[in-house]
């Protein structure tokens, strides 16, 4: 927890204006690369900024994805997992607060521009509260996936996974009436 606060007070003070736009339109391009769309053009002001890129019929689907990308993208904490699986299991503790500090500045960071004056949220199919859902949804899988893995490793991870999928088939089969094995 003490780490998680660090990395959040670290990206409070010095991920602002510029370096916090770019990175927010970074998110963007980033995810818009993945699903093979053209970037165009980013803009990047001291508070506002923006990306245009191109798509096709077979890429359309990925645009709400895109335009969320900023709120739910753990990219530091990407970062931290590699560097935590560069040092090994020797140096767990130093893992723990490599990936907690790092958890920190993205939880931040993904929280920090919401708002129902963005468009990147609002402009979605099924506007604003639908995109919220979505974003507090994504970033509490996200924390659940580190606290798995910080308290019982991967196989911490491994569980949690297997408990969701159980989860889920029991929901399918109660709105469904389909029964595993029939």
């Amino acid at each position: 927890l003490a780490a998680l606060a660090v990395g959040a007070a670290f990206a409070y003070r010095f991920m602002q204006g510029h370096l916090s736009v770019l990175i927010h339109e970074w998110k963007h391009e980033l995810i818009s690369s993945l699903v093979g769309n053209k970037n165009k053009r980013m803009e990047v002001g001291r508070d506002t900024g923006s990306l245009q890129y191109e798509y096709t019929k077979n890429t359309a689907h990925f645009n709400a994805f895109i335009a969320l990308a900023p709120y739910i993208l753990p990219i530091f904490t990407f970062v931290g997992i590699l560097i935590t699986a560069a040092l090994g299991s020797k140096l767990q503790s130093i893992g723990l607060m490599i990936i907690g500090a790092t958890y920190g500045a993205d939880a931040l960071m993904n929280a920090r521009d919401i708002s129902p004056v963005q468009t990147d949220i609002s402009l979605i199919r099924g506007g604003y509260s639908i995109g919220l859902l979505y974003i507090i949804s994504w970033n509490m899988l996200t924390t659940a996936i580190v606290l798995a893995w910080a308290f019982q490793g991967f196989s911490g991870v491994a569980e949690l996974c297997t408990t969701v999928t159980r989860l889920f088939i029991v929901l399918y089969s109660a709105i469904t009436g389909w029964q595993p094995g029939a």
